[in-house]
């Protein structure tokens, strides 16, 4: 309650009154909530972009490239993220299959060598958004660089099931799917790629990953807690 006190006059005769004003500012209050709320969510967003942006101009490789190929793999970076959180920041369309087409979407063309499943949907994704785009950009430059995207008749599908933990906890399965390109193999030390993948997996989505170089495509499944609308 806003408590409010005002000193009047009577006109005519002088006297004096003291006016009290009693008004309910439970809604004014839970606004103020709300945009102060808001304010700190966009300014702990705001610290993270610019942590990730950080860490991709500080991790991306130098050593054996020329400038161009080193500003061509940073921008590849940085484009992924951002289509991610432009998915994110769309209130009707922050599901997980739009955010998996944003960040594939130069890939996808006619000759279906990207394939993602429609179902089921996973609405309300856009905690997650940052951390699965990076994951998904991730995967799809390593595929055009050496896995199934790098032959002409190599493909990939990504799909994703819905699941529980012991205790009821709802979780989301993202599986990633290489068929018909060169056979996998795990490199001699882990890339940044991969270091990337793992903390993002882990330390953001609070989940864990798995790596499969399996003969006939790579594979790799990011399971986590899905984040409740």
């Amino acid at each position: 309650m806003l408590v409010s006190e005002q000193r009047l006059i009577h006109p005519d005769n002088g006297q004096r009154v003291l006016l009290l004003t009693l008004v309910d500012a439970t809604v004014r209050r839970q606004k103020e909530d709300e945009k102060n709320i808001l304010i700190g969510e966009l300014d702990h967003r705001i610290k993270n972009l610019l942590s990730v942006t950080q860490a991709l101009a500080r991790q991306t490789v130098t050593a054996g490239r020329t400038a161009e190929e080193h500003r061509d793999a940073f921008l590849g970076r940085f484009a992924g993220l951002a289509r991610s959180l432009e998915v994110s920041s769309r209130e009707s369309a922050a599901q997980l299959p739009d955010l998996v087409r944003a960040v594939l979407e130069p890939y996808i063309d006619g000759a279906n060598r990207v394939r993602v499943a429609e179902a089921p949907t996973v609405a309300r994704v856009p905690g997650h958004a940052m951390s699965l785009g990076m994951i998904q950009h991730e995967l799809t430059t390593n595929a055009g660089k050496y896995g199934a995207l790098s032959v002409p008749a190599g493909w990939v599908t990504i799909d994703w099931k819905i699941g529980e933990d012991a205790d009821g906890t709802p979780r989301i399965c993202l599986r990633w799917h290489e068929h018909g390109g060169p056979a996998a193999s795990p490199s001699a030390s882990a890339g940044f790629g991969t270091r990337m993948i793992r903390f993002a997996a882990e330390f953001e989505l609070q989940g864990f990953v798995e790596l499969d170089y399996h003969p006939d495509g790579f594979r790799v499944s990011v399971n986590f807690p899905r984040l409740r609308p």
